[in-house]
């Protein structure tokens, strides 16, 4: 198994998408604009979240920084 050094890991941010409109969780509301959204730290945040928020039909984006 080939290691990956940190020097080349690129961050990876997680959002959260509704799946009827793809609208992405501001925190507050929904957003179409990707670079407005919230992001989280983990997955465990990111479900945690969905329970405070009570939100339902998301799911989770993974987008890697400068990809």
């Amino acid at each position: 198994m080939t290691k990956v050094s940190k020097s080349n890991k690129r961050p990876i941010q997680r959002l959260l998408r509704r799946l009827g409109s793809q609208d992405y969780f501001t925190g507050s509301g929904w957003t179409e604009d990707i670079e407005a959204a919230r992001t989280f730290e983990d997955s465990l945040e990111t479900a945690e979240t969905c329970a405070h928020f009570g939100l339902f039909d998301v799911e989770v984006v993974l987008r890697i920084a400068g990809g």
